[in-house]
Parts: C-alpha cells; sequence; structure tokens
C-alpha cells in the first residue's frame, strides 16, 4: 500500500473528509517532481497524511518536508505514518510553527483560512511555490467568483505584485491556485 493509500485508509476509519483530492495530490505529486537539489517543502494542515504523502513521496534526494496539524491526534496518526522516513516531520501547531522552518521552496496551504499575499510570502523563498486548494470553479478564471461575488481571496492573490499566479482544475467541483514568489 502506498503512503497515499494508508493515510486515505486512515482518514476514512477517523471519519475524516477534508483530505486533499485525488486530483490535488496529483498535482501536489508532480509540481514537486520538478524540484531538484535540497528542497526544502512545507504543509500546513496534515490532517492525516493525504498531502504529505503526495508530496512526501515526489521528494527529490536530500529534500525534506515539514507539515503542521493543529489536532494532536491527526498529526500523531501522521507522524507513525512516516515514523521510518527521517525526511518527513510532522508537528502539532499551525502556520505560525511552519513559519520556524521557513523559508521554502515548496508549500501546501491545506489548512485553516486562506492566507493573505503576505502571509504566503512569508513561508516561500524567491522562486518557491505555493499550492492552496479548495476553490470553487468560477466561469471567468480571471474575474474569480464565489456564490455570484468576487472571490476576493483569488483576486488578492492575482493582482499581488510579488506572485505569480494560476488556477488549475483539479476536479469538476474544485480548484487549485498555484502561487511563484517573484521577489
Amino acid at each position: 500500500m502506498t503512503w497515499v493509500s494508508e493515510a486515505r485508509s486512515r482518514a476514512y476509519a477517523a471519519g475524516f473528509s477534508f483530505s486533499c483530492s485525488e486530483g490535488t495530490a496529483d498535482l501536489l505529486g508532480n509540481l514537486v517532481r520538478t524540484l531538484s537539489g535540497d528542497v526544502r517543502a512545507g504543509e500546513v494542515g496534515s490532517g492525516y497524511g493525504v498531502g504529505t504523502a503526495a508530496i512526501a513521496a515526489a521528494l527529490p534526494v536530500g529534500g525534506t518536508l515539514v507539515s503542521v496539524e493543529l489536532d494532536a491526534e491527526r498529526a500523531q496518526q501522521t507522524r507513525e505514518l512516516f515514523a521510518d522516513d527521517a525526511r518527513v516531520q510532522v508537528v502539532t501547531g499551525n502556520e505560525q510553527a511552519l513559519l520556524d522552518f521557513g523559508p521554502f521552496d515548496f508549500v501546501f496551504l491545506d489548512g485553516g483560512p486562506k492566507p493573505t499575499p503576505e502571509g504566503v510570502l512569508r513561508l516561500l523563498r524567491v522562486g518557491g511555490v505555493a499550492v492552496i486548494d479548495d476553490f470553487t470553479p468560477s466561469e471567468n478564471p480571471e474575474y474569480p467568483q464565489f456564490e455570484d461575488r468576487p472571490d476576493w481571496v483569488r483576486l488578492a492573490y492575482r493582482d499581488s505584485p510579488s506572485l505569480g499566479y494560476a488556477e488549475y482544475p483539479v476536479s469538476d467541483h474544485e480548484v487549485a491556485v498555484v502561487l511563484t514568489r517573484r521577489h
């Protein structure tokens, strides 16, 4: 069984329905596989480790991953999943705890409220990439909307002069936003 499968099984057994989608897990793995060397990856919101597993499985030799999870039980479950992999560290905490380990080349922001552009910038090195999932597809990606109103979160990311912005549909019902730190 792969890490992703094991993490999904643990989440299902716990009745946890907030793991990242298969499409998001695929996107994470594909993006991380483009990196090389001593990559520093981070994650906010481990849950039961589905996103963690997708990132860890794609890390290059020399890469490391720090994942933070607010819920102590979920953090422990994810920690156990990666007990034999020294590249992966799971910390009980929030985005603030992750800052102590940065800056990062790659970050998956999957837990809690969506960070501001400034919050994303604090986590990334110049050239670093952040993925934020769970956005609703919009008919017009140039002017994203949520529930027939402007999606101010996506517009703030898109309009930030310090962030490159792209949306990737990961299912019929979900879009992931990929941000790149410009400077």
